[in-house]
């Protein structure tokens, strides 16, 4: 069957879209969450913005990260086959 070329390139940048979106997301989380601790004091407050940065923020741009690298992964292997089979 093989590979058809245009069909995983365009995946492949479509799935880098989708971990740019996932950055925006990212992005948009950590201004409300900055929000937030600037309205509320304590250790509850505190412990909000740990549980941000120390886990969730963490896992999301491992999640963007690994989704961008899919995606470059299927770009590449795209290229390949296309310099392979000459078209």
């Amino acid at each position: 069957m093989g590979m058809e070329v245009d069909v995983v390139e365009g995946l492949g940048r479509q799935l880098k879209s989708q971990a740019q979106q996932i950055q925006s997301v990212i992005s948009q989380i950590e201004n409300l969450v900055n929000q937030a601790v600037s309205s509320w004091d304590g250790k509850d407050s505190q412990d909000f913005h740990q549980w941000w940065t120390g886990e969730h923020k963490p896992n999301l741009t491992k999640l963007q990260h690994a989704i961008d690298g899919l995606g470059t992964s299927a770009i590449n292997n795209a290229s390949e086959q296309r310099q392979v089979s000459g078209h």
